[in-house]
């Protein structure tokens, strides 16, 4: 992650951030700006992983042929199914592409782009999730609303984003039943109190 050396120390003591297992070792004292650029750099891990894991792939497989992700995937620890997902979302997306978007939208992440790999106008849809600020879980509703049946209420942006989730919400679940969700049921109804409340007062 971080690894520096003592400049001037005959000895060539090291201090280092570096992760280790399920741990991240730092041996050493560091100043705010660099525990600023190690954690600009895990912020950036958890986002992005998957292009990072998929772009991996994809140059290993381009120097080594076919085969080479198979056989070293469970090397490194990867299921084969998980590389080649991580490589077709990396491959659907140019890498300039990928930048301009997270540069302009902080809320993307790489879960937004898989969501949205098989859409023909994903580009555009990515676009709206940046400009709604939309968490991939609501993404995902917004997009999958038949496949989605966890019942929450995100607070969009706009008016005409949170009827539409309330329409297709009470389509699921008037067709579904609530039987075997009730307690998300009820978590939905105390949410949709709330909003019901603020939009009164609102309008008042």
């Amino acid at each position: 992650m971080l690894a520096l050396k003592e400049n001037g120390n005959k000895e060539l003591a090291k201090r280092y951030i570096r992760p280790e297992g399920p741990a991240l070792a730092i041996v050493g004292e560091f100043s705010l700006e660099e525990y600023e650029q190690v954690g600009v750099t895990l912020n950036k891990g958890e986002r992005f992983i998957g292009f990072w894991v998929g772009d991996w792939a994809n140059a290993l497989f381009n120097e080594h042929g076919v085969g080479s992700m198979t056989a070293l995937a469970p090397r490194v620890g990867y299921g084969s199914k998980t590389i080649q997902t991580y490589s077709q979302v990396s491959r659907a997306y140019d890498i300039p592409i990928r930048i301009g978007l997270v540069d302009k939208y902080s809320n993307l992440s790489y879960k937004h782009f898989h969501i949205a790999l098989y859409k023909p106008d994903r580009l555009e849809l990515l676009e709206m999730a940046g400009r709604e600020n939309m968490s991939a879980g609501n993404f995902y509703s917004y997009l999958y609303p038949e496949k989605d049946r966890k019942t929450t209420l995100p607070m969009w942006r706009t008016i005409d984003d949170t009827r539409t989730y309330i329409e297709r919400s009470y389509n699921i679940m008037s067709s579904d039943g609530i039987s075997e969700n009730r307690p998300q049921a009820k978590r939905l109804l105390k949410q949709a109190k709330k909003l019901v409340d603020w939009l009164e007062g609102e309008l008042a």
